[in-house]
């Protein structure tokens, strides 16, 4: 073989073992992206989730609560 075919096949050799890389890391970055939106989602659900119980605990409470006593009835003002 004469020196311009094996630099060609390198150089050939080479953009395909790029492109092959390429490939993987379009995968990987794909990947990656969507375990950050599982995250993000399980994060947001946490969140929701916590106001949530913090708001029928409230509404609970509040149900629990006679109204004659959130209210002082001598001076009509809350207490």
């Amino acid at each position: 073989m004469e020196t311009r075919e094996v630099l060609l096949e390198a150089i050939t050799t080479a953009a395909t073992t790029i492109s092959e890389f390429n490939g993987q890391i379009a995968s990987a970055a794909l990947e990656q992206s969507m375990v950050c939106e599982d995250i993000n989602r399980n994060i947001v659900n946490t969140l929701f989730e916590r106001r949530l119980k913090r708001s029928v605990t409230a509404l609970a409470t509040a149900a629990q609560t006679p109204f004659s006593s959130t209210i002082n009835l001598k001076h009509g003002q809350r207490a």
